[in-house]
Order: C-alpha cells, then structure tokens, then sequence
C-alpha cells in the first residue's frame, strides 16, 4: 500500500521563520496554494482517506487536498501533531540559535518520544486502511522524525512537500 506523507502549507509564522510547534496557527494564502498544489500531484491515485494533525494549518491542508480530490474521509489524530516547543515556541529561528547553539532545549519533545509516537499512530492507520493507500498530514519535525527511522534523512521539507511510503509486510520503506 502506498502512504502519502504531506507537510502543511505555510503559515505565516513559517514565512517568518517563527517555531510554531504546537501553536494552532492557520494556513496563509500561499499556504493554501501550496495545499492545492500538492493535491495536484497526488490526483491520479485512488486514496481512501486523509489522517491529519488537528492542528488548524494541517487539518486545513487536508480539507483542500480532499475537496479537489473527492475523499470523503478526514479523520484527525493528535498522533500526528507537531513536536512540542514549550517556551521556545513562538521564538524566532535566529533567536533559538542564539539562545541555545547546540539545539539543545530541555522544554523541547525530546526526539525518541516524538519518533515514536508518529512511527505508532502512521502504523495504526497502515492497519487500519490495508490495503488501500491513504493520505497522512502532518508537520516538519514530525515527518523527519518519522523518517529518521527508516534512516532516511529528509532534508529541507518544504511546506505543501510530499513523501511517499510503502508499507508491506509490517515495514514501511
């Protein structure tokens, strides 16, 4: 079965370089393009449905790319959600440099936990849907985390990105 994993389209805290973490802060117009647009590049395929965050600016990001492409199911799962910043959420990316140069910030989701809890709600809905292939709408460090199992470094996930998965066999490649 094949998984879409779509990052959320921009925020305007995210054009201007704010960590957004938990905050619930809704899509911008480019943002919503970028939703759009990424409902583009999945038409073609036949999904079953989309499991987002319940985060405004992914639940917002899964609601376009369903009404362009006719799914009839949205289901929202806290599993999905973004890493929890705590006090630094809000904080500018220059100002989190400065303040803490090796990235390293005690009130931030430590990596494992967050790992973890995307790895066991994606596999949830891997289950749940098999073998039909489904939509997942979740946020940047919460996909890397995801991916970082599989070893894979992800990169730049750019807002509105998708990142396929397959899933056989109770593993996901």
């Amino acid at each position: 079965m094949k998984i879409a994993v779509v990052r959320h389209g921009e925020t305007d805290w995210n054009r201007l370089g704010k960590m957004q973490g938990q905050e619930d802060i809704p899509l911008n117009e480019t943002g919503k393009r970028q939703a759009a647009d990424a409902a583009d590049r999945l038409s073609g395929s036949l999904w079953t449905a989309i499991v987002s965050s319940p985060l405004a600016r992914a639940r917002q990001t899964g609601e376009i790319i369903a009404r362009k492409l006719g799914i009839q199911t949205i289901l929202a799962d806290p599993g999905f959600t973004e890493r929890h910043l705590g006090r630094i959420s809000g904080m500018l990316i220059p100002e989190f440099d400065r303040l803490y140069p090796d990235g390293q910030c005690s009130e931030i989701e430590p990596w494992e936990p967050l790992q973890e809890r995307m790895a066991q709600t994606l596999l949830k809905y891997a289950e749940i849907f098999q073998p039909r292939d489904f939509i997942a709408v979740s946020h940047g460090w919460a996909i890397k985390a995801l991916l970082a199992l599989g070893q894979a470094d992800a990169g730049v996930l750019k807002n509105g990105g998708i990142t396929f998965l397959e899933y056989a066999a109770g593993r996901f490649t």
